[in-house]
């Protein structure tokens, strides 16, 4: 067997096809990753993903690309019948096809797989000179659970890191079109198939999991166009996956064409036999044909608001230079600079997908930055409490933020913010390691002085201590994810979270992983409502009954601040422990002492938690039907109702 190396990686060209592969039109055999690929549980066929390249026709080559995954419910893979024979048929045309070898369980499960199925967009790109192909052009293509596979590259796709040593990773995974053929699609009751769901997640997956894992509640704005086929008559995986999935896309506005087949059982593949359903790989040629070479306008989304700006981290023009009418940029910052100071209507900044490493200052009223997608556009930015401040001296807590809006009717929507200081490895140190770092406090946002009416929505907040500092107005948080571990939702604003995931990180400990909220709200003032959200633990393995609702914080021991969290219906994990409060001191004061404030002394209370972790006990006080009349949403936000927010 003869190797080459060709940009970064190993090209294997195999005088032995690879097991399953037919040699007659398999002219590579190529591993995703040079060496071991990442997480590989050893070096056998079985741990080693590739592709099978099928060049296609030379006289009918278009430059267009397939890349194939073939189904087997994330436990085998039908590589022949939904593998190549489809790479056949669709290199005989004038498409060039790759066949992918994924890791598969018992072995292998999330995020490995999904991990292989980008990894293989990322080589085809990569080598499109080599293979003659369009990198503008290349699909993706899967079958049952090789559907799910293909539907979650094309849905959880990121886009190239240009700091990668590794020059296959300084390209995109976005596919530029996906083509599921009976998809599984849903990892949620009633419609899940169960053996996919089992190998890909466990037998008890975590909801937020489930849910991630659910390519219909994935689609963004950037999912590629779509083509579906289904049949009524498949019992193993019920069309409503499809159907589900093409309702999400067009409320998304992406272009999807699907065809559904009365009869067909599941598997049924080209179907060459079957005069109906052999029709669907001539409907799909013909789709992807029209998709790459007569692709249509996509429909506006009527509630979405215009677009005053993008950013783009592939742009190269002047900043502010307009491309189809919108002045354009690199950084998010820039796009803010050049905002108007006074914005009397919300200017929108749409930032595409990428990894965005700038700290984010708002102090102009009325922006909104809406991202492709959370998990596609991504600030992050790694400053600490002790961090070298400019000027001299450190940052302190407050200057920590990864991004902050200082002024009114600021939105955040559809991105992922960070503090990336690595937590974990500074506490392994040893308490006499000169390098480790004592104070840690690292903010991903922060909204202070004049901030009010901040509205964030479909948002990942990611840090450990002191994630999100809400110190000023109303600030309402819908469907959205905070994870941290001490103090990581705190200040003195009033926030309404609704429909949101708090997940505690794992510090490693038996008895104390952490605190979630710390409010410092002034005594006239409503805190922090947490309503209908779902308190969740990092991990299983995280010790139960080692993390407090909460404790109160009192800046400079400020006695005004008598803070508020109250839960509301929220749904909690077996973190959450009997004690559920936790009390915190200030100091030290004029004598050397700390001042301890209890939480029996603070405004804190729960109304119909459910869960592991709603545990009754003296010290958690729990509302009255009557007195949770007073703690609602509308009450909390002085009676503004954010527009625009379903």
């Amino acid at each position: 067997m003869k190797t080459v190396l060709l940009a970064g990686y190993l090209l294997i060209f195999a005088s032995a096809p690879a097991r399953h592969i037919s040699a007659l039109d398999a002219q590579e055999v190529v591993p995703l990753w040079s060496g071991s690929a990442p997480g590989a549980l050893g070096r056998t066929e079985e741990d080693t993903p590739t592709l099978t390249v099928f060049p296609a026709r030379a006289d009918r080559a278009d430059g267009s690309a397939m890349i194939v995954f073939p189904g087997g419910g994330y436990d085998h893979l039908a590589t022949d019948k939904e593998g190549v024979q489809v790479a056949r048929w669709f290199a005989d045309r004038g498409v060039s096809a790759f066949v992918v070898r994924y890791r598969v369980g018992p072995r292998y499960h999330h995020p490995i797989i999904e991990q292989d199925g980008l990894r293989a967009v990322r080589v085809v790109r990569a080598s499109a000179a080599r293979w003659r192909i369009d990198p503008s052009r290349i699909a993706v293509m899967g079958f049952s659970a090789g559907g799910h596979l293909a539907g979650s590259v094309a849905t959880h796709w990121t886009a190239g890191d240009s700091q990668q040593g590794d020059p296959v990773e300084r390209v995109s995974a976005r596919p530029d079109a996906a083509l599921l053929i009976y998809p599984v699609v849903t990892m949620q009751a009633p419609y899940v198939h169960a053996g996919s769901r089992r190998q890909l997640i466990g037998e008890q997956p975590q909801p937020d999991l489930v849910r991630a894992l659910s390519i219909e509640t994935q689609v963004s704005r950037e999912t590629p166009p779509v083509f579906l086929v289904a049949s009524t008559e498949d019992r193993s995986v019920p069309v409503e996956n499809s159907v589900t999935l093409y309702q999400s896309l067009r409320r998304a506005a992406v272009p999807a064409e699907m065809h559904v087949y009365e009869r067909g059982r599941h598997g049924f593949g080209l179907a060459a036999t079957d005069a109906a359903l052999s029709t669907w790989p001539q409907h799909a040629a013909e789709w992807l044909r029209r998709t790459f070479h007569e692709p249509i306008a996509r429909p506006a989304i009527v509630d979405t608001a215009s677009t005053s700006a993008a950013v783009d981290p592939a742009f190269r023009g002047k900043a502010g230079d307009k491309v189809n009418g919108v002045p354009t940029y690199r950084t998010i910052n820039a796009a803010i600079e050049g905002a108007p100071n006074f914005a009397q209507t919300p200017w929108v900044i749409r930032v595409r997908a990428g990894r965005y490493a700038e700290k984010v200052l708002i102090e102009k009223p009325n922006i909104r930055l809406i991202g492709a997608h959370r998990d596609s556009t991504i600030i992050t930015w790694g400053d600490v409490a002790s961090t070298p401040a400019p000027g001299g001296g450190t940052l302190g807590t407050r200057g920590t933020w990864t991004l902050k809006a200082t002024q009114p009717d600021f939105w955040l929507e559809r991105v992922t913010v960070v503090n990336s200081f690595d937590y974990n490895a500074n506490a392994k140190k040893a308490a006499t390691d000169s390098t480790k770092i004592r104070d840690t406090q690292g903010l991903a946002v922060a909204l202070t002085d004049r901030s009010d009416r901040a509205v964030i929505r479909d948002v990942v907040l990611l840090g450990n201590q002191d994630t999100f500092f809400a110190d000023a107005g109303r600030t309402y948080v819908t469907k959205s994810r905070i994870e941290g571990n001490v103090d990581f939702i705190f200040g003195s604003g009033r926030v309404v979270f609704d429909d949101c995931d708090i997940v505690s990180l794992d510090r490693g400990s038996t008895t104390n992983n952490g605190y979630i909220a710390a409010p410092s709200t002034d005594i006239t003032s409503y805190g922090m409502l947490f309503y209908k959200s779902r308190l969740k633990k990092q991990s299983p393995q995280m010790a139960p009954a080692s993390v407090s609702l909460g404790r109160p914080w009192h800046p400079g021991g400020n006695p005004r601040a008598v803070g508020m969290a109250i839960f509301v219906e929220c749904w909690m994990d077996d973190h959450i422990g009997a004690k559920g409060w936790d009390r915190m001191s200030a100091g030290p004061t004029n004598n050397g002492e700390r001042v301890w404030f209890e939480p029996e002394n603070s405004r804190f209370a729960e109304y119909r938690s459910t869960g592991p972790g709603a545990v009754e006990s003296a010290g958690r006080r729990r509302l009255s039907d009557g007195d949770a009349l007073t703690y609602t949403p509308d009450l909390f936000l002085d009676g503004w109702k954010p527009g625009g927010v379903q």
